[in-house]
């Protein structure tokens, strides 16, 4: 039986992935591991299923062969890359054909000359994510999201060491998201509970890199949001590996001298950080499991 605690954290966390890298699976295989987690006891954890655009149709007629009635429409989560310009009129030409989907979010990479296209989308149906560029300041971009009604995506992992962004970065991407009251999402490398040096991809001979921890991650958020002068405090807190420092109970989640209710990390989860990328449900859902 999950805790309140954690349900508050976890409900509808993760946007399944599983067609991108480290897994890479192929869509119609991504779509039916994606029903059966939607089936499953832990449906709970799962939120939509991350694709690229041009393989909605794919995925939408996989979802369609499937022998249950009981299905209701599959949540996608479109992926259109820097594809930007005439994505309206394709999506509402997408959504009209396909009643068995449901794009309820659109992600994108940043391109200043696009916050015209965030604002449009964003006025309709569908989320908005705008990835930010890590090789640009942060705030400025965050700044256009947030002015064009967007939400703001950060890439916290992939398969290669780069990939993986500083922990001053992550800092400023948080702190800057509760200044501007921004909701985001994070996506990739967050397949554990705590830091770690963990593989970057499934090969038997995969190198490995330091991982940040979703647990140490989502306080260190909290504690931006409660306190968002205390840097120090979030930053002690994201690279905080030992899993004794947080202490869970079912109505509270605490660490050192900060507590949070299920209630707070609820709001958090409504205001601020909508769900969490990953190729895996298995591998951050056992974690979680462990906490319990």
């Amino acid at each position: 039986m999950t805790t309140p605690l954690l349900r508050a954290l976890f409900d509808e966390w993760l946007d399944f992935a599983g067609p991108f890298p480290p897994a890479s699976l192929p869509v119609p295989t991504a779509v039916q591991r994606y029903a059966q987690y939607r089936q499953g006891p832990h449906a709970w954890f799962l939120h939509t299923l991350v694709i690229r655009l041009e393989d909605v149709d794919t995925a939408c007629r996989t979802w369609e062969s499937l022998e249950s009635g009981s299905l209701p429409p599959m949540r996608l989560a479109a992926v259109v890359g820097s594809s930007w310009p005439e994505l309206p009129q394709k999506l509402e030409a997408l959504t009209s054909r396909l009643p068995a989907c449901r794009i309820e979010a659109i992600e994108g990479r940043w391109d200043e000359r696009a916050a015209k296209v965030w604002r449009e989308l964003a006025g309709g149906p569908w989320r908005v994510y705008v990835e930010v560029d890590r090789s640009q300041p942060l705030s400025g971009q965050l700044e256009q999201i947030a002015a064009a009604g967007a939400a703001a995506k950060l890439r916290t992992g992939g398969i290669r060491p780069e990939l993986i962004p500083p922990a001053e970065q992550v800092l400023e991407f948080l702190a800057t998201c509760r200044r501007l009251e921004l909701a985001y999402k994070l996506t990739a490398g967050l397949h554990h509970a705590f830091p770690g040096d963990y593989p970057l991809t499934y090969a038997p001979d995969s190198q490995s890199a330091r991982f940040f921890g979703f647990l140490p991650i989502c306080a260190a958020a909290l504690i931006l949001e409660s306190t968002p002068g205390a840097t120090d405090d979030a930053r002690r807190c994201l690279g905080d590996a030992d899993p004794t420092s947080f202490q869970l109970a079912p109505q509270s989640l605490q660490w050192h001298d900060y507590h949070w209710t299920p209630e707070m990390c609820r709001q958090w989860r409504t205001q601020r950080l909508h769900s969490v990328g990953s190729c895996s449900f298995d591998e951050p859902l056992s974690d979680i499991q462990k906490l319990e």
